[in-house]
């Protein structure tokens, strides 16, 4: 356990859904209660347009005690950026639509729950992914992925925040046509070339489970899992969407997956591609090079009952078998 800190500052995106009256409150009241200080660094719409990521940083640069980020995955994944980057441990508050990061880590939603965690919890480093010098703490991908990523983004703008409005614009997206990209993929040394309508990578096995995702495993073990998919047709299309509508994506015969700690993509397209990063969208070109990172990031994380222990230890003592080959045809 850290020493408790007297003041901790709290970094919030006022551009984004989460930052509103009833937040401040009840994060404000959750550090009362803890007898915590609360020092507030908001981050506007017009400070982030002129500066992006920059902005973020200078607030971690400013921030005393511990650093806390209130927001959902693409507010946290900027603060957490800064924080690897100027070496300081990260509290989150969890205040987005989903949540990946909080709930992979096993943090709570309450905010007086949270608060404790950050108080009275101990800074642990945790794997994030790295995708040209960008991390990411649940999935990178681009291709179809990142134009329903787009698309989820603009329709929550226009209907709001909600779940069932994420998917149905992913619904509709996927029954677009899409491009196929012809790439050479390099997983651990391995040499692949595949065609695929897009390329996904992810480093949150909690995200992963929730698909029934059989790399999910490997991810846990400190892995980047590795997903390709390919729609070559309305029948390729309608099995994809069957299987997401049943939380199993990858029974569907398009999708392919493996798992490594390094991976590098190669196209012979020369113009910059959409990358969809934990939700937020960046514009990269190739060659892509992705791996998985073990000591970049701490965490403020809750300290772990003897019985959580235990269980992660036995998991950890059972041999994984060689992770599959990607096995999607190159014609």
């Amino acid at each position: 356990m850290t020493q408790p800190p007297h003041v901790v500052s709290v970094i919030i995106n006022e551009s984004s859904g989460s930052a509103n009256e009833k937040l401040h409150s009840d994060i404000q009241r959750a550090f009362d209660a803890q007898g915590v200080g609360v020092r507030w660094l908001p981050v506007s719409r017009r400070e982030l347009a002129r500066l992006g990521q920059r902005a973020f940083e200078e607030r971690v640069e400013g921030a005393k005690g511990v650093v806390c980020v209130a927001g959902g995955d693409g507010t946290v994944n900027a603060v957490a950026a800064a924080c690897a980057k100027l070496k300081r441990p990260l509290g989150i508050l969890p205040a987005g639509t989903f949540n990946y990061v909080a709930r992979n880590l096993g943090l709570p939603f309450d905010m007086n729950e949270a608060a404790k965690v950050i108080v009275g919890g101990r800074a642990e480093h945790v794997p994030v992914g790295e995708i040209n010098g960008h991390l990411f703490l649940n999935n990178a991908g681009f291709g179809l992925y990142g134009e329903m990523v787009e698309r989820r983004e603009q329709a929550k703008k226009k209907f709001g925040r909600h779940r069932v409005v994420a998917f149905m614009s992913g619904v509709r997206c996927l029954f677009e046509r899409h491009p196929v990209y012809t790439i050479h993929v390099t997983t651990d040394g391995k040499e692949h070339v595949l065609r695929t309508t897009t390329l996904f990578f992810g480093v949150n096995a909690l995200q992963l489970q929730n698909y029934n995702i059989e790399s999910a495993k490997y991810v846990e073990r400190g892995k980047l899992a590795v997903l390709s998919l390919r729609l070559d047709s309305r029948w390729d299309i309608a099995r994809m969407a069957w299987a997401a509508l049943n939380g199993n994506v990858e029974s569907a015969e398009p999708v392919d997956a493996t798992a490594a700690t390094s991976i590098r993509v190669t196209t012979r397209r020369r113009a910059k591609m959409k990358i969809a990063i934990d939700g937020e969208i960046m514009h990269m070109r190739a060659p892509l090079s992705v791996k998985v990172l073990h000591d970049a990031l701490q965490v403020m994380l809750p300290e772990p009952q003897p019985e959580q222990q235990a269980a992660k230890d036995a998991k950890d003592e059972v041999p994984l078998e060689p992770a599959p080959e990607l096995t999607v045809p190159s014609s």
